[in-house]
């Protein structure tokens, strides 16, 4: 079963059991686009099982050259003394970290949204693929005061391939007031991130990551990510926080605020 086939104007929502079974949930999918060919694709679980499964797909060349730019962030909690794993990752013998054990609900209405409980906070997810544009949107809200790290994963590899460790990767990162830009390959384009918080950078590869339906296929299934590092934000009640990963980054206001982010959603709201 697929979310993408489920009608635009239906909410659809799928409850906290199924979220927390993993194995129905890791086979649900979701899909959003925007017009131009780019697309972002995952699981209810926030596991990505497919070598199409990612926050970015960007089109270099609407609506063709798609290229997965940032198939994953990910989100670490910290209320008080104790932390919380948002995420879902399959390693070798190994699921972690397992976010979806604090799922409480995952629901398109009209963007794929999960909502966690992280002890007495919750905290909501929301993803939304900018019209037309080689964007995209996440946005985090919290019921209390807490600490979000947020781990950025880039790929930099045509969709249909799968990326390795490798020396001509180039992991220079660009940094200015609210934003940072990452070029790995001098032959594709610069990935510009804004961000409402503050970047901790430790560059790193995470090697082989698992894609379960690829493995079923009978395909290569293994992948390495390079990390950048991480986005540091405060939240509470009153202040969210978002980041825009895009290659197109002279298309958005300067700076951003949270306005403009409210903006954007609400725009693409009603497309």
């Amino acid at each position: 079963m697929s979310v993408a086939d489920v009608p635009a104007t239906a909410p659809f929502t799928v409850p906290r059991d199924v979220c927390r079974d993993f194995e129905r949930s890791s086979r649900l999918e979701w899909l959003e686009t925007n017009h131009t060919g780019a697309f972002a694709m995952g699981t209810v679980s926030g596991v990505n099982t497919r070598r199409y499964h990612a926050l970015l797909i960007a089109s270099l060349n609407p609506p063709a050259d798609r290229y997965s730019i940032l198939p994953r962030i990910e989100e670490q909690v910290t209320t008080g003394a104790e932390r919380f794993q948002l995420a879902a990752v399959q390693y070798p013998g190994a699921l972690a970290p397992r976010g979806f054990d604090l799922l409480e609900q995952f629901a398109v209405d009209p963007f794929p949204t999960w909502r966690y409980a992280c002890g007495g906070t919750a905290i909501t997810k929301t993803v939304c693929l900018l019209d037309r544009h080689q964007a995209v949107l996440v946005k985090y809200e919290s019921s209390n005061a807490c600490r979000l790290d947020a781990r950025l994963f880039v790929a930099f590899r045509d969709y249909h391939a799968l990326a390795r460790e490798n020396s001509a990767f180039q992991t220079h990162l660009t940094e200015n007031p609210g934003s940072i830009s990452i070029q790995p390959y001098s032959d594709l384009p610069p990935l510009a991130l804004f961000h409402s918080g503050r970047l901790c950078g430790d560059g790193i590869w995470y090697r082989n990551h698992e894609y379960l339906r690829e493995l079923e296929r009978g395909l290569d299934f293994r992948e390495d990510l390079f990390s950048p590092g991480s986005i540091q934000f405060e939240l509470d009640v009153r202040q969210p926080a978002w980041l825009i990963a895009t290659l197109e980054p002279d298309r958005l206001p300067s700076p951003l605020h949270d306005s403009d982010v409210d903006s954007l959603l609400a725009a693409d709201t009603s497309r």
